[in-house]
């Protein structure tokens, strides 16, 4: 839609150079940065006409947007917290202000929980994670700029993107990020990731308790249908349709696995894998199957 709808716009400025009419047609477009759009130079309407940028609020304009709410914050040091806290980004202050007017938290709490998912900006920062996460090359460049504390230089299409989004603030050809919420919660989501990445690198094995179970389960088996002679595990890998070094793995419960492959083969022994029956492995470097 944005590819249809952006260049009508552009095409009525083209108009009025040539149709006197058309100059009589006066647009304000209101626009979000934080999603990319590519158009063609000759396309956009956002490289024509007179651009005005909606800049960080001021200590005093925070403090006069306070009074407007009903909000004592005359001496400025609340003000000064949520200029740490979001950069002065008017959309960050606007959020905060509607929820401290409405008594939902008080002002310790907000910037207590503020980059925690429990926070009254967890869906602005989602919204931005999410798009993140589908480009890795940005997702890698956050990264590295939330765990700066001095600025470090960027490709500048990434650069660009990233200030479009509201993440990042340029000083000269370096950046840094562009408020404290985000340092923080970018800083926690990618250790949350990575913790993520490790435990599905260690996979599950079976405990105690999740072994005595498949094995009484494979003897019950043994005699009721191969008129209890050994189980090979040829027979087991038959009838699991797992691998025979997978099986191996299992059995011995020190490997790990992915949750998928121990569902499998209680399945196959009509046992249901409960949470007390599995648990992560010990590091290694070994990756599940």
């Amino acid at each position: 839609m944005a590819k249809d709808f952006f260049p009508l716009l552009r095409s009525w400025y083209e108009e009025a150079k040539r149709l006197p009419i058309w100059q009589k047609l006066r647009l304000i477009v209101v626009h979000s940065t934080e999603i990319y759009v590519p158009l063609q130079l000759n396309q956009s309407p956002f490289n024509v006409g007179l651009p005005i940028q909606l800049t960080s609020f001021s200590l005093e304009e925070i403090q006069q947007l306070a009074q407007c709410y009903g909000l004592n914050w005359k001496d400025g040091k609340e003000a000064q917290q949520l200029i740490e806290l979001t950069g002065g980004h008017p959309a960050l202050v606007q959020i905060a202000f509607y929820h401290l007017s409405r008594k939902e938290l008080t002002f310790s709490e907000l910037l207590k929980t503020a980059a925690t998912s429990t926070g009254i900006y967890n869906p602005h920062l989602q919204r931005h994670w999410v798009i993140l996460e589908k480009q890795p090359e940005l997702e890698s460049a956050v990264h590295k700029v939330m765990n700066t504390t001095e600025g470090i230089p960027l490709e500048p299409i990434i650069a660009h993107k990233l200030s479009s989004m509201g993440l990042i603030s340029r000083v000269a050809d370096q950046v840094l990020p562009s408020c404290e919420l985000y340092r923080q919660y970018f800083k926690n989501q990618h250790q949350l990731t990575q913790q993520q990445k490790t435990i599905r690198r260690r996979g599950v094995v079976l405990t105690a308790t999740g072994l005595k179970k498949l094995k009484t389960a494979i003897e019950e088996v043994k005699w009721q249908e191969n008129a209890g002679k050994r189980y090979t595990l040829e027979k087991l890998s038959e009838r699991t349709g797992l691998s025979i070094d997978t099986l191996m793995k299992v059995l011995a419960a020190e490997t790990g696995v992915d949750k998928q492959t121990l569902k499998q083969c209680f399945d196959a022994f009509n046992l249901n894998l409960q949470s007390n029956d599995y648990d992560f492995a010990k590091f290694s470097e070994n990756k599940p199957e």
